[in-house]
């Protein structure tokens, strides 16, 4: 076993990123994007205009106005949309962002998540600040942390806790588990349904 297979197998954790990539090896950059830079990455390719790739290695930046700061395979494929750091994390909806954790999906325009891993904020100015499997689905729906969350309705808020659903238009899971806020205006601060 040479040193590159040692820091091939210690880098990152596999089921991190699809392909299993060297993220220390000299491979090179691609700017093919008008007035598109790239500064001290490894394997990034910033394509979309006006992109930008600082750090990182295998980040991708393919939309106008699009940037990958840091981390490793963070995709920026929205119109002025941001990944940084982190690891497979993508912000594909126009003005998205992406800071932070890990295979975090940010596809709604405006949307961001903050860190967590595997959650996803797919609607309008919808978020997701932290936790695992968290999906904001409403329009400006918020999901604070947790785990299993899942805000479906418009202007909906889960505090945290895991597996609580809104699912109505103003509607508020503060935490526990297992709870739905079904009717509009409705809320759950707590418990266990």
């Amino acid at each position: 076993v040479g040193l590159e297979d040692l820091f091939i197998s210690n880098a990152y954790p596999y089921k991190y990123t699809q392909k299993k990539y060297k993220p220390y090896s000299q491979e090179n950059n691609i700017a093919s994007g008008a007035n598109t830079a790239i500064v001290g990455s490894i394997s990034g390719i910033a394509s979309g205009d006006n992109s930008f790739i600082g750090g990182g290695a295998c980040n991708t930046a393919n939309n106008t106005n699009s940037s990958v700061v840091g981390g490793l395979s963070g995709t920026a494929s929205g119109v002025r949309s941001t990944v940084i750091g982190g690891v497979s994390s993508m912000a594909t909806g126009s003005d998205s962002s992406v800071i932070g954790g890990s295979e975090n999906i940010g596809s709604g325009i405006r949307s961001a998540i903050l860190g967590g891993g595997d959650n996803d904020a797919r609607n309008d100015d919808s978020g997701v600040a932290g936790g695992n499997n968290n999906s904001a689905r409403g329009v400006r729906s918020f999901i604070a942390g947790g785990y299993f969350n899942t805000a479906y309705g418009t202007n909906s808020f889960i505090g945290g806790g895991n597996s609580n659903e809104t699912n109505s238009l103003r509607t508020f899971v503060g935490g526990g588990q297992s709870n739905r806020a079904c009717g509009v205006d409705s809320g759950i601060l707590a418990g266990d349904n």
